[in-house]
This record gives C-alpha cells, structure tokens and sequence, in this order.
C-alpha cells in the first residue's frame, strides 16, 4: 500500500498540488466492508470499478450490493460474474472503443 501512496504523492508533487506534501503522510487505512474476500485473489478489478459505481464518500450506510464472501452458497462469486460480463459488454460494446464494429459483427455472424 505504502508504494501506491508514493506513486500517487510523487504525481501530486510532479503536477506541484498543494496536497502533495501532506499524502506523503496520511496514515492507510483498510476500511472494514461486509464484502470483503480472504480467498479471491483474481476479481480486484470488479471490485474496484464496483466501488467507483457505488461509493458516494460516505463509509457509513455505504452497501454496494455485494453479498457476504461465503463459499458455501457462492453467491458473491456468482454476482461478480455478473459484473464482470456487465463490465466487458459496456467496454467492448462502448462507442469509443475502435474495435466495437469488429466486435458486433463477431456476434451478429456467432448469432446466424
């Protein structure tokens, strides 16, 4: 954690933000969240661009629809499944994507 906190308040520093010096000190902490995995090395980045929907800068109250890590039920790992086809549609599908014509036309021709 502490090399993302450089990286980040060496950036601050290089775009000379009034922030910069005071990051290099923040102390880090791991928020506690009802979600959170011992075992799922792999779906860091569903995670993440799940936060970036969901979080609205408040910890308390903050739900982001993801259920309780339970390997019984599997349930949580059903739903980041779901997003991370969610996620891959609206990237390949999106309109910035140079590639999404050669996208389409691979699923219309898989689709005849």
């Amino acid at each position: 954690m502490e090399l993302q906190q450089d990286a980040f308040a060496n950036y601050l520093c290089i775009k000379k933000h009034p922030m910069a010096e005071i990051m290099k000190s923040v102390p880090i902490v791991r928020q506690k969240m009802d979600w959170r995995t011992n075992s799922n090395g792999i779906d860091y980045g569903v995670f993440a661009i799940r936060h970036m929907e969901t979080y609205m800068g408040q910890m308390a109250g903050w739900e982001n629809g993801l259920a309780k890590e339970d390997a019984s039920n599997d349930l949580q790992q059903k739903q980041l499944n779901d997003l991370r086809m969610k996620y891959i549609a609206k990237i390949l599908l999106h309109s910035k994507n140079e590639n999404r014509r050669k996208v389409v036309k691979s699923l219309k021709s898989s689709w005849t």
